[in-house]
């Protein structure tokens, strides 16, 4: 059976924004020709999530579940997807990623049986391996259990500047119901744009700070994305977005660049 994977935007009832890595990912792994797809149960009303998603995981029949549990408040929103994704499938490899499972990576794999492993850090070249059957000892970034005890890969992988530049992280063409996305954003931030990951800066409270990208990730520097690839993504996004978000303080001249790029182009 080739390999299909399900992206499920862990929530909660004030949070309903998609991490922007998983656009990237489901990119990487389409280039792959691994057909994947993101879910998103904040885009329904509270009592039909858990019917959305059966019918979603019914159709696409999905090898692999992956979990993105970005941010704190979401961590509930894990629980729940897990618990919907095991009723319809005991055997599926579920898998977790983002800041805040890369954190708690080890308690997540001791505490909950339901989940068979977690991506630390960078998730593309990981979770390509993983979704192709290479096994998990083998796979950096990764901690999995193994007959009962937690696992942790001893390699680092970080996406490289010329992978970074070739995944699109604004081509939506994989989120489910994406033109309810668009609307519900629309009332709020805009489009969060991807310009680089990683940050110089050690803000205390933030999970991307310098030293939380070191602890969560093993990234010890930031690795930015370029101005043709920035710009591909917002030609993807014309016509589809007004406003945009973009959550980047690293080099202030990277965005001016950016915005003179824009006003510079007809099209955008």
């Amino acid at each position: 059976m080739p390999p299909r994977v399900l992206l499920i935007n862990c929530t909660s009832p004030y949070f309903y924004y998609i991490p922007m890595g998983c656009f990237g990912l489901c990119d990487m792994l389409a280039r792959q020709g691994v057909e994947a797809r993101i879910f998103n149960p904040a885009l329904y009303p509270q009592s039909q999530q858990g019917e959305r998603l059966g019918e979603v995981l019914a159709d696409l029949q999905p090898t692999h579940v992956g979990l993105a549990c970005h941010w704190q408040e979401t961590a509930h929103g894990l629980l729940e997807a897990l618990a919907w994704v095991r009723e319809w499938s005991p055997t599926v490899t579920t898998f977790a990623g983002g800041f805040t499972a890369s954190y708690f990576a080890e308690d997540l794999i001791r505490t909950l049986p339901e989940l068979d492993c977690v991506v630390v850090g960078d998730p593309e070249e990981p979770v390509a391996q993983l979704v192709q059957g290479v096994p998990m000892e083998a796979i950096a970034n990764l901690v999995w259990r193994q007959q009962g005890e937690v696992r942790r890969s001893g390699t680092t992988w970080l996406i490289d500047q010329a992978l970074f530049d070739r995944l699109a992280f604004a081509d939506c063409t994989s989120l489910v119901d994406g033109e309810r996305y668009f609307e519900k954003i629309a009332t709020r931030l805009g489009f969060p744009l991807l310009i680089g990951r990683g940050c110089v800066f050690d803000c205390e409270y933030c999970g991307g700070s310098r030293h939380a990208f070191r602890r969560h990730s093993g990234r010890h520097r930031p690795v930015v994305r370029s101005l043709a690839a920035v710009l591909a993504d917002l030609h993807r996004l014309a016509g589809r977005v007004t406003t945009l978000y973009l959550c980047y303080e690293n080099d202030p001249s990277e965005v001016i660049r950016l915005f003179r790029a824009i006003a510079a182009d007809p099209e955008l």
